[in-house]
């Protein structure tokens, strides 16, 4: 039994040893600390001491805040020509960690990652193109209209002068301010939501937001260019009078006379009906041995059948001076009437009616008074008649009293020198030359109608 004794007490004395051994190494690992004995008494940035109901105080970590990014958003409408490819030039294009694009019509317009719109056809399409940095988004949405043009096409950002567009910028983060400015408003004016284009030069456009300390910016560079006109060669010009026929009274007899001294091809093949002191009143009488009316190709007609014998597509008319006399409105509606018939009589033919010119000095009824009574009656005339255009010949011709001026005269009445007729030419030559760009831009219209019909936006 003793020996059972002293094994039993030499168990428990290795329990107790072994027991002693784990309380020390707790002990020594987790040391006792009161609340009133802080271990660390400095606060960091990341630690906040809130007391508890007892008193106590608690040690919390609160996490950093982490920062929204801000956006900014700039939206413009650019006009552009089928065929056009357009570099943006979108400032720290380079530095966007991440870039979308969307085109809401492919077939009309796209916008690539490089900020470059390529316009194929005409019409419509919407180009929106984020960026996103590191603490910001930014957002360029492009309204392109796509419209085609004969001699017209735009390699950058710009605009024509008076041209006018719609411009915002706006930031949907809360508490943020937004600015859009023109770096040079000589160049282009940003006001009201409409972007201005003024005169040639560079600018640049200039969105930002700011929230606090933050900011962001988005700059385009863009440019304002003049107009490019149709290149319109001299032959082109000549050729537009192709086929047609110049009627008129002393004032034509004698432009004949200029035109025959010019070179070969002035005015291309136009034939001249003029005869001294002809005017609409001889046109419309009967027509007999002894009458004024012109004869061609052994034929005395009036002016509408000689128009149908020769198959003229085009009758520039300078008639008055003989008509005239002291109602101006009898004349008016005596040269409306003959026009109609000539018209009714000829359904593929145009006539262009020259205005009478001005007068030197008065006789009687032929006044520059009446003169613009009747040119001012037969534009609008001209204006709500198709098939009739209107060519001013009083304007160019007359000095700032409003006669004809007297270097021009050659009678102190009212015929022309040949500088008179040298005006005479050119203010055709030139009203040729608008018809010619007129025409290529009602082509072109009738071309980008026809796309846009095409292409157009599918909802």
């Amino acid at each position: 039994m003793l020996k059972n004794i002293k094994k039993i007490w030499s168990t428990a004395m290795v329990s107790l040893a072994t027991l002693t051994l784990v309380i020390g190494t707790y002990a020594y690992t987790h040391p006792y600390v009161t609340h009133s004995e802080p271990v660390n008494n400095t606060k960091t940035n990341t630690e906040t001491t809130k007391a508890n109901e007892t008193g106590e105080t608690d040690t919390e970590v609160k996490k950093p805040e982490k920062k929204e990014p801000i956006d900014l958003h700039l939206f413009l409408k650019i006009r552009l020509f089928k065929g056009d490819k357009v570099d943006l030039k979108i400032s720290k294009l380079s530095q966007a960690k991440k870039i979308e694009v969307v085109s809401s019509n492919k077939n009309v317009a796209t916008i690539s990652k490089a900020g470059k719109i390529s316009a194929k056809h005409c019409g419509t399409s919407y180009l929106t193109m984020t960026l996103h940095y590191k603490n910001d988004i930014k957002t360029v949405k492009v309204k392109t209209v796509v419209s085609a043009s004969s001699y017209r096409s735009k390699k950058k950002l710009c605009f024509y002068p008076e041209e006018k567009d719609f411009i915002n910028a706006y930031s949907t983060t809360s508490g943020s301010t937004v600015t859009l400015k023109s770096s040079n408003e000589k160049v282009i004016s940003i006001k009201d939501k409409k972007l201005t284009a003024l005169k040639p030069g560079k600018a640049k456009i200039v969105a930002s937001t700011t929230l606090d300390k933050a900011k962001s910016t988005l700059i385009l560079s863009v440019k304002v260019v003049k107009k490019p006109e149709l290149k319109i060669t001299e032959k082109a010009i000549d050729n537009w009078f192709n086929g047609s026929i110049i009627a008129g009274h002393s004032i034509g007899c004698g432009f004949q006379m200029y035109c025959n001294m010019q070179y070969d091809g002035y005015l291309g093949t136009a034939r001249h009906l003029c005869k001294n002191c002809y005017g609409v009143y001889n046109d419309r009488a009967p027509i007999t041995s002894s009458s004024l009316h012109l004869t061609v190709k052994g034929v005395k007609a009036r002016l509408k059948d000689h128009v149908k014998r020769l198959h003229a597509k085009k009758v520039l008319i300078n008639y008055g001076l003989n008509d005239i006399g002291n109602q101006p409105q009898n004349f008016i509606s005596s040269y409306e009437t003959l026009i109609n018939e000539l018209l009714a009589k000829n359904k593929k033919t145009t006539v262009y009616i020259i205005s009478p010119t001005p007068i030197y000095a008065a006789r009687g009824g032929l006044n520059n008074t009446n003169m613009k009574i009747i040119n001012k009656a037969l534009k609008k005339y001209a204006k709500k008649t198709k098939r009739v255009e209107f060519i001013d010949m009083f304007t160019p011709l007359i000095d700032s009293s409003g006669k004809l001026r007297a270097d021009l005269c050659s009678d102190n009445y009212c015929h022309l020198t040949f500088a008179g007729y040298k005006i005479y030419g050119d203010t055709l030559r030139e009203y040729a030359k608008s018809r010619l760009i007129e025409d290529t831009d009602k082509e072109d219209r009738e071309f980008t109608k026809n796309e846009v019909k095409k292409y157009k936006l599918t909802k």
